[in-house]
């Protein structure tokens, strides 16, 4: 488990370490995961320590460098879980648009009533505008070396990681 620790001499957030703690380390009691909406697949809940002592092996950021270290990983998780979330409206998106295209209501196919139209519409304004949000975030909080060369289709606008992109 990743976290982040203020170092006992600490006078700010500042000064703080990034630590790999393995959960079968002695004093290391995992609590049970909480039920909540979202990615159950990445399960969060309690972790308590009772005088746990971390070797200095799985220190992985500290001053000067934590700083740095905590700002580019938090906004690179962030961006991936924008990424993911972005990913899982358009998949909703699709659905409703093949729903609509082929359920029939009234004698015509849902996606000719205006009131339909509008709400597909919308949901495809929200799905792109995330979208732009995300590439725009992933450019902005990515270092440029690990981005390959500009796409084609947007110019200026750096190619996303093969893994992130549409298949």
């Amino acid at each position: 488990m990743g976290l982040h620790a203020q170092l006992k001499d600490g006078k700010s957030l500042r000064d703080g370490a990034f630590v790999i703690v393995p959960l079968n380390l002695k004093g290391v009691r995992k609590g049970e995961p909480v039920d909540m909406l979202g990615n159950r697949d990445c399960p969060q809940g309690p972790v308590y320590f009772d005088n746990v002592r971390v070797p200095d092996d799985y220190v992985i950021a500290q001053p000067p460098f934590y700083e740095v270290f905590s700002d580019q990983l938090l906004n690179l998780t962030s961006v991936n879980m924008g990424a993911y979330s972005v990913g899982l409206a358009r998949a909703a998106f699709e659905e409703a648009l093949r729903y609509a295209r082929t359920r029939v209501q009234g004698g015509e196919p849902l996606i000719e009533h205006k009131n339909i139209k509008l709400k597909i519409y919308e949901m495809f304004e929200k799905v792109e505008t995330a979208r732009y949000y995300v590439g725009r975030s992933w450019t902005t909080y990515t270092p440029r070396s690990s981005l390959s060369s500009p796409s084609p289709h947007r110019p200026g606008m750096p190619r996303l990681p093969r893994y992130m992109r549409r298949k």
